[in-house]
């Protein structure tokens, strides 16, 4: 009986300490809060730039739900330069 009400304090005290951690240590909540951070902001590139990046991603989308392992090499080439290399 000792052991388990041992247990339950154990239990009780764990989920205390990550409860008051969780509220007193949260460092994004003013971020979240404030409307103005990048998060939530449309960024600064032109309208040409982001309709290149949505149709660079929407073909990304496609070759990955085709899954043909035949077809790599092309879409590979489509989407990714040889010349001007950037990892993310």
């Amino acid at each position: 009986m000792k052991k388990i009400l041992n247990s339950i304090l154990i239990i009780l005290g764990l989920g205390l300490t990550l409860f008051i951690t969780t509220f007193t240590l949260n460092p994004h909540k003013e971020f979240f809060q404030n409307q103005d951070a990048y998060v939530f902001s449309q960024g600064n590139a032109t309208l040409e730039i982001r309709n290149q990046i949505e149709l660079k991603l929407h073909l990304f989308q496609k070759g990955y739900e085709a899954r043909d392992t035949a077809a790599i090499d092309q879409f590979m080439n489509e989407l990714f330069s040889r010349e001007n290399i950037v990892i993310l």
